[in-house]
């Protein structure tokens, strides 16, 4: 990150283009502000995790005090870029559903996951973070011109549910993160990582219903959505 100024006792990087003949500086380092103008602060990780947790904290109260909108804006960009503190931003994903739902916007939320995946894909918390709200996601919805849109529609569409797909989704998640879970050196959140993902090979698939376990799971292709409410 890198902001103009000398603030905060960041390292001051002045940045001096000489042409190789003349030793004139290039147009572009003479432009607002001249010399000026290469002057930055680079922050440190330190100073970053420090901002980012100030982000953290002021998303938390605007979200208390009803500013949902807004508070969502600050999750959203906590969630979709690499974050410093791998535990904290697990907390960012449910706090930025409530958002959103709050807001009526319950069709953003699938976006916002595998947007916030991609980001976090090296923290196998953050995974199974996903997939654990990919479980506890209302699963009906609405086809609309083939796209499906989560939670309540008015003006028309088809009736849908995303039950197995958001199953397989969360499933293939767990999958994504047992490579690092494996190499963890918490070996009592590790074990309690194969716990949770025994667990939700079993949701659905209890008591009466056991019959289904004898069915495979494709975890290499996610079900479409069906119709009805499921």
């Amino acid at each position: 990150m890198v902001r103009s100024g000398m603030s905060r006792g960041g390292k001051v990087v002045l940045v001096l283009a000489f042409m190789l003949a003349g030793g004139a500086l290039l147009p572009w380092a003479l432009r607002e502000g001249g010399v000026a103008a290469g002057l930055s602060t680079v922050l440190t990780g330190e100073e970053v995790s420090v901002e980012e947790s100030a982000q953290r904290a002021r998303a938390v109260q605007l979200l208390k005090e009803g500013n949902y909108g807004e508070a969502y804006d600050i999750f959203h960009r906590l969630l979709t870029a690499p974050a410093r503190d791998a535990r904290a931003v697990c907390e960012d994903l449910p706090y930025a559903w409530e958002c959103l739902a709050r807001l009526n916007r319950m069709d953003e939320i699938d976006a916002l996951i595998e947007q916030s995946v991609e980001a976090q894909a090296g923290n196998w918390r953050f995974l199974v973070a996903a997939a654990e709200l990919y479980r506890q996601l209302p699963h009906q919805g609405f086809l609309i011109a083939g796209e499906y849109r989560r939670g309540p529609h008015r003006g028309g569409g088809e009736v849908a549910n995303s039950f197995q797909r958001d199953r397989v989704r969360a499933l293939q998640l767990m999958r994504q993160a047992m490579p690092a879970a494996d190499q963890d050196d918490n070996r009592a959140e590790a074990a309690g990582f194969y716990l949770r993902f025994a667990q939700m090979w079993l949701e659905g698939a209890g008591g009466v219903e056991a019959w289904r376990l004898g069915a495979l799971t494709d975890l290499e292709t996610l079900p479409d959505y069906e119709q009805g409410w499921g």
